[in-house]
């Protein structure tokens, strides 16, 4: 009989802890660079960007991650006409999709406007907060998403940078959540793949001083360089780079986060699982 009770015990001490580990699965792609008339590439970059691209989507609808995240460079020239097409193309997606900002997709001096990119794309996904290029959302109750733009305003500059304001208004948002897991993403990686003196973060020690203050941090996603990457910081941070979709063969990153309800205390105690998929 005590045999019984112990196997019992130990049964309902597994369905309660089973009870509280939780999972969830999204994708992030970046650097498509989509080209509808190769004004600025080879006419190659057209045809391989547009397949990629719709391959891409295929698969998405297969593997139905929880929500997709564009991390920036969707488009290579900055004009309305390519970002209307590829839109065309993401629309087709069956799940909430995000887009953020890279240093391709919108600067006014050649180009268009951060503001008229943002118009354009909030009018053609209705996941996309309107006009806003700093914004929150919240895939379910234990999460909180963060997108950062760190691409210049005026000029086209392969440089990032997260102005004292918006690392300003970071910092609230995680004290604000701070009972919350939180996944950042953002085009500008703070710790980069590799060496790659033109494309660094301008003073980013004072987005990780930031950071430093924050526990509930689990990980910032991001693109730029073109390759893979995937390290962690002093706080348990896990900064993941994708590679670009233009590349051969074309990549994308199914990330998976396990959790408990606990996790928000010390977000190291998460499990972070990324998986490259070849389209």
């Amino acid at each position: 009989m005590l045999k019984r009770f112990v196997l019992l015990s130990c049964f309902v001490l597994f369905l309660f802890q089973s009870a509280d580990a939780k999972s969830i699965t999204f994708a992030q792609l970046t650097d498509i660079h989509y080209s509808q008339d190769g004004s600025t590439n080879s006419s190659r970059n057209v045809s391989v960007s547009k397949k990629h691209l719709y391959f891409a989507i295929m698969s998405l609808n297969k593997k139905k991650p929880a929500f997709t995240v564009f991390l920036g460079d969707q488009i290579d020239k900055s004009n309305e006409d390519n970002i209307k097409e590829f839109m065309s193309y993401t629309s087709k997606l069956k799940m909430p999709y995000y887009f953020v900002l890279g240093n391709h997709d919108a600067h006014k001096m050649s180009g268009i406007t951060k503001e008229k990119y943002l118009e354009i794309v909030s009018n053609k996904n209705p996941y996309q907060p309107a006009l806003k290029k700093n914004y929150v959302f919240k895939p379910n109750k234990d999460i909180v998403c963060i997108v950062l733009d760190g691409s210049a305003n005026l000029v086209p500059s392969a440089h990032g940078y997260y102005s004292p304001e918006q690392i300003s208004w970071l910092d609230k948002q995680l004290t604000l959540n701070k009972r919350k897991l939180v996944f950042i993403y953002q085009h500008f990686p703070l710790l980069p793949p590799h060496e790659h003196k033109s494309h660094e973060v301008i003073e980013p020690e004072n987005y990780l001083k930031m950071l430093a203050k924050h526990k509930n941090v689990v990980l910032i996603s991001s693109g730029h360089y073109h390759n893979e990457g995937f390290s962690v910081d002093e706080q348990g941070i896990r900064h993941i780079s994708t590679t670009s979709l233009l590349n051969v063969p074309p990549v994308y990153d199914m990330v998976t986060v396990e959790y408990d309800k606990d996790s928000w205390k010390d977000a190291k105690g998460t499990k972070v699982e990324v998986e490259h998929i070849r389209v």
